[in-house]
């Protein structure tokens, strides 16, 4: 406790008055988001004796930074020096082999030595965080000790804010990571599962003939189902216990077009909460699974919320 009173780790942010950190549509080439640039007009004058001034000169005297990896590929590497050739760490969940950052930044994996090791080099000097993706890291973690929050007089409307999807709470976030099921016929429920438009991201084979096929999404940034095929099970019954997957599309209609010249067998559109109401489609997999097609009314957000039962 008395090293982290010395030399605290602490985060640096200006927010809009709306709760923003950066414009929509962050980017390189548009590193702040569209109008995101505003958040950042005080330091125009920065050279000043008033707070603006102070602010500016507190944040070049801390011994290093703590930097989220998104961040640091967003400002250029800072070319290997944020300020005054200080230490910086940059959290991130993997490194390419030969990927070696320039000067004085480094990668780090794991949140808590990351905190350590920043501490150790800013000696009796506070550590400055840099990004919501190291903050949000770091306060999951415990290790955040302090939030400076610059409040800027604008209004974004939109963009990134600084908290979002951070559960303040031990253990961190939890959610669903993929669904899984055993198939009969591993080859012919790839098939029919291509045809829906899942693409593979990886396999497992075990030493018993078990193989494990990882699948997603074209537009999905993970695996959302898993195939698992044991030749010693035997065949399938899918029984009482399971009852259907559900799959969103942007066109229900195109989508069984493109499925029935596949040689899949979808089943007519339904419209089970009337006519301004979701448009549904069913099919059955090569094992008996049931499988639901959505189609959302015009204006309706992806996914399922609170809102469908407000």
């Amino acid at each position: 406790m008395e090293a982290r009173m010395r030399n605290p780790i602490r985060l640096y942010m200006s927010m809009s008055l709306d709760g923003y950190i950066a414009g929509p549509d962050d980017r390189p080439g548009q590193e702040l988001g569209r109008d995101g640039g505003r958040l950042f007009n005080w330091l125009d004058d920065r050279e000043s004796d008033g707070p603006n001034g102070q602010v500016y000169r507190e944040a070049l005297a801390t011994g290093a930074v703590i930097s989220g990896r998104r961040t640091f590929e967003l400002a250029g590497r800072w070319q290997g020096d944020h300020h005054d050739g200080v230490p910086i760490f940059v959290l991130t969940h993997h490194v390419d082999d030969g990927d070696v950052p320039p000067g004085h930044a480094q990668f780090v994996t794991d949140v808590e030595d990351c905190a350590r090791e920043a501490r150790e080099a800013a000696g009796d000097r506070p550590v400055m965080v840099h990004g919501a993706g190291a903050a949000q890291a770091l306060l999951r973690a415990g290790q955040l000790d302090e939030m400076e929050i610059h409040l800027v007089q604008v209004l974004l409307g939109d963009g990134r804010r600084l908290f979002d999807h951070t559960p303040l709470r031990p253990g961190g976030d939890v959610k669903t990571l993929f669904v899984s099921y055993r198939v009969t016929d591993l080859d012919q429920s790839l098939h029919f599962y291509s045809a829906l438009g899942y693409a593979e991201v990886g396999r497992v084979e075990g030493g018993d003939g078990t193989r494990l096929v990882i699948l997603k999404f074209p537009g999905e940034s993970a695996a959302s189902l898993e195939l698992v095929h044991r030749p010693g099970d035997g065949r399938v019954d899918v029984g009482s216990g399971f009852d259907h997957l559900a799959i969103q599309v942007d066109t229900l209609a195109t989508t069984l077009e493109m499925l029935t010249v596949a040689g899949l067998e979808p089943e007519p559109i339904q419209h089970p909460a009337g006519p301004h109401g979701p448009k549904t489609s069913w099919l059955t997999d090569p094992d008996g699974y049931r499988i639901e097609l959505v189609q959302w009314p015009p204006g309706h957000p992806d996914g399922i919320t609170e809102a469908d039962f407000s």
